[in-house]
């Protein structure tokens, strides 16, 4: 029992540490303990009636994130990467740019950097920012340090919040989300 207590101490300060790393870059963030509370924590800051972006992550589906938007009378857009995206069920008439864009973030590095794979490099340079982006993290994304070199031409680094935008991180220690 005490091993445990130390374990969940110690995951406690390192995703304390991490938040802290976070807002100090501009992000805001949320620690989150389970799939529950995400998506307790997403219906209740993205406001009805709103453009919404998804990303292609496997977890925003699993969730069924989309359900919950679109019963608050969102219009949701699929894989919105800044420079396109798939209406899938829902008829749009005009390329939006989403009040709020739900994504995975790939990684997180020690020093506080964010890779994402679903907002595409190219709108970043642009500065081709939803207004706001909510990104999540489980413990299998946190990593030491990127190497540039390793990161394809789709990936976007965030080294800090951009003035464009808020990113929000809501960092999942413990949740089981795939």
């Amino acid at each position: 029992m005490i091993q445990k207590k130390s374990f969940v101490q110690s995951v406690e300060k390192t995703w304390k540490q991490l938040e802290g790393l976070l807002q100090s870059k501009g992000f805001k963030t949320r620690i989150l303990d389970s799939e529950r509370a995400l998506r307790k924590f997403i219906y209740e800051t993205i406001p009805d009636n709103c453009v919404v972006g998804l990303g292609h992550s496997l977890s925003t589906s699993a969730m069924e994130i989309r359900d919950i938007l679109l019963e608050k009378g969102n219009k949701v857009y699929y894989n919105w990467n800044g420079t396109g995206h798939n209406r899938s069920l829902d008829t749009f008439e005009e390329q939006p740019r989403p009040d709020y864009f739900l994504t995975t973030a790939d990684t997180i590095t020690e020093e506080g950097k964010l890779v994402n794979n679903e907002y595409s490099r190219a709108a970043a340079k642009k500065y081709n920012f939803p207004k706001n982006i909510i990104a999540f993290s489980l413990p299998s994304n946190l990593a030491k340090r990127i190497s540039h070199k390793n990161i394809s031409g789709e990936y976007t680094v965030f080294e800090k919040n951009p003035a464009e935008s808020e990113i929000t991180v809501a960092l999942l220690p413990y949740a089981n989300v795939s």
